[in-house]
C-alpha cells in the first residue's frame, strides 16, 4: 500500500512538473518577457562577456516609458565603439546600435523585445545590417543590458 502511494505521488509530481515546464517553454518560445511596473527614475544596466563590459546603458523611466536612452560603454573585442568612431566600419556599427537604442525613446518598456528584430528598427544602414551579422548579435546584448537595468532597479 505504501509503495502504491509513493508511486502515485511521484507520478503526480512528475506530471505537474511536465505541465509547468510546457507552460514555461511555450512562453519562452514566443520570445515575450513579462515586464512589470517600475519605479520612475534613472536606470543603468550592463552586459558583460569574457570579463569585460560589452554594452552598458542608461535611461530614464516615467510611467514605464523609456526616455533618453544612451550608451555608457559600447565595446567589442577590445574596440571602444563610442571612442573609435574615426574608423568607418566602427562608425557604421556604432550608428546602428545608437539607432537601435534610440528606437526605445518614448516607448513602453515592453518595446525592449522589439530589439529581437534589429533589421526592422535600423533603417539608415539596412544593407550593412543584412550583410553584417554582428548587428543582430549585439542587439541581444542591448536587450540584456536594458533588462539588467530593470532587474537592478532604480539607480538613484
Amino acid at each position: 500500500m505504501k509503495k502504491l502511494s509513493l508511486i502515485t505521488l511521484v507520478a503526480v509530481l512528475t506530471l505537474g512538473l511536465l505541465i509547468s515546464s510546457a507552460d514555461v517553454m511555450a512562453g519562452s518560445h514566443e520570445g515575450e518577457h513579462d515586464y512589470g511596473e517600475y519605479t520612475d527614475g534613472r536606470y543603468r544596466g550592463s552586459f558583460y562577456d569574457g570579463g569585460e563590459f560589452n554594452v552598458a546603458v542608461q535611461f530614464y523611466l516615467e510611467d514605464n516609458v523609456i526616455s533618453d536612452p544612451s550608451f555608457r560603454y559600447l565595446y567589442y573585442d577590445g574596440v571602444d565603439y563610442l571612442g573609435a568612431a574615426y574608423l568607418q566600419s566602427v562608425r557604421e556599427l556604432r550608428d546602428q546600435h545608437v539607432e537601435a537604442l534610440e528606437y526605445l525613446d518614448g516607448k513602453d518598456v515592453s518595446a525592449i523585445d522589439d530589439l529581437r528584430h534589429p533589421g526592422e528598427i535600423v533603417t539608415e544602414t539596412e544593407e550593412t545590417v543584412d550583410g553584417f551579422s554582428g548587428a543582430t548579435i549585439r542587439s541581444s546584448k542591448i536587450m540584456s543590458a536594458m533588462r539588467d537595468a530593470l532587474n537592478r532597479g532604480k539607480y538613484d
